[in-house]
């Protein structure tokens, strides 16, 4: 009889852990389907749906957002605002998620964009309309010297004839940089000069008439956002075409380090 009594009691205990194991993978397998993640805000922002409806689904939603540095350019590239990115921190934070974007949206200027530039001394053009922060094709530009019947030329040239970075020319663009708290280095800002292989910037010309500029640089305005972040604002409307920023160029330098990008 005792035999017949643990026999019983040893099966429905399996009986009972079967249940709960079943009922624990079912629960599991609902909450991987159901979880938000970046590419959720995403997709419910690219279906048109406001902030506030999108905070709401974070409320009500289970959630894992990956919002290292790198994913943040990603996200603010996507058109994700301040205001949904800072509920996501809180979100991921296990903190009240707050119920709408004038709570949570990060104050701002429309001179003064808050931004989160990780990578030091990397220029970046910030679209003031989308928010959209992208960082300029950085490289090398090397010497080269252009012989003609005006004299010769001293040309810093990039590979390629056109920058992979476009900005519309209708876009309200600045530029940002972050030197992580030095002083705002100095810097040219050129139209450049395209062929098929390269596109490029006389720094100098020599001719009868002695050493002079090579072309014009373009002029622009420098503000302090915070220390070590500057905004850039050229000083006249940029027109199709190749350009980018330079370090100063001076004597017997080779190469020279640019941020290129083009405007259609």
């Amino acid at each position: 009889m005792k035999h017949y009594l643990l026999c019983t009691t040893i099966f429905i205990c399996l009986i009972v852990n079967q249940s709960l194991a079943q009922s624990k993978s079912k629960k599991q397998a609902v909450s991987a389907s159901d979880l938000i993640t970046n590419s959720t805000v995403v997709s419910l922002h690219q279906a048109g749906l406001d902030d506030d409806l999108i905070i709401s689904k974070l409320q009500g939603g289970q959630a894992k957002f990956d919002l290292s540095a790198a994913k943040l350019i990603d996200l603010k590239n996507a058109g994700i605002s301040n205001g949904v990115i800072k509920a996501m921190f809180e979100k991921n934070s296990g903190g009240t998620v707050s119920k709408s974007v004038s709570a949570v949206s990060t104050p701002k200027t429309k001179s003064q964009p808050v931004m989160a530039l990780d990578l030091i001394n990397q220029l970046y053009a910030y679209n003031k309309t989308s928010e959209a922060l992208v960082p300029l094709e950085k490289g090398t530009a090397t010497l080269s010297t252009k012989y003609g019947f005006n004299g010769i030329r001293r040309v810093y040239s990039i590979n390629g004839d056109k920058s992979p970075i476009r900005i519309k020319a209708t876009d309200s663009v600045q530029f940002l940089i972050n030197t992580g708290g030095g002083s705002m280095p100095e810097l040219n800002l050129y139209l450049l000069k395209a062929d098929k292989k390269s596109r490029g910037a006389a720094s100098e010309k020599m001719g009868f008439g002695g050493t002079k500029a090579g072309q014009e640089v373009i002029t622009y305005s420098v503000q302090s956002l915070k220390p070590g972040v500057y905004q850039l604002t050229p000083s006249q409307k940029l027109l199709p075409g190749e350009y980018y920023y330079s370090t100063k160029p001076s004597l017997n330098v080779s190469s020279i380090e640019v941020f290129a990008f083009g405007i259609d």
